[in-house]
């Protein structure tokens, strides 16, 4: 019996500390699928940002605003991941993904100025209708967000409206 425990415990010792080593935000494993996600988003040009005059915020969100240019482009739908690597992504359904990009894309949903280094426990991938990756939004904790590719209203920031977007991460 002492034999068995041995071995099993030789076995599963590796495979626990493999798994608890996963679920930790910012590990190998998911910072490489996050990343490609990432490089997929901005490789497939979702849409192009036409501005006239990089240093006019104002005048960056009204070119978007009259070209139609919306973050992430037009998303079919939106998967939900978290830094867990053993847990897949998780489909939101299409009032969720509206409710989000309306968040995300609306600069009043931002409380602006320095910020620190996230840390990433969620990201939100926005996939076309033929399943390519178009939109990649991480999100710490406290609501602080990045997204690729950017626009002019919410390249980065700290969400202000939160609450809702945990209500959005929490729901089955």
């Amino acid at each position: 019996m002492k034999r068995f425990l041995t071995i099993a415990a030789i076995v599963l010792i590796p495979f626990a500390g493999i798994y608890l080593y996963g679920a930790m935000p910012g590990n190998i494993f998911t910072e490489t699928a996050l990343k490609n996600y990432e490089r997929e988003a901005v490789s497939n040009k979702s849409f192009i940002i036409f501005t006239p005059n990089t240093k006019d915020y104002a005048g960056q969100c009204a070119e978007e605003d009259k070209r139609g240019i919306r973050y992430p482009g037009k998303a079919a739908y939106a998967l939900l991941h978290s830094q867990n690597y053993f847990s897949p992504g998780k489909r939101l359904a299409a009032t969720q993904m509206e409710e989000l990009l309306t968040l995300l894309n609306d600069s009043a949903s931002y409380d602006w100025g320095e910020l620190g280094t996230p840390e990433v426990h969620y990201y939100f991938t926005f996939h076309d209708n033929a399943d390519k990756c178009i939109g990649v939004t991480t999100i710490d904790l406290l609501g602080q967000t990045y997204s690729y590719p950017p626009t002019a209203h919410m390249k980065w920031g700290l969400l202000n409206k939160m609450d809702r977007v945990k209500q959005i991460i929490d729901q089955k």
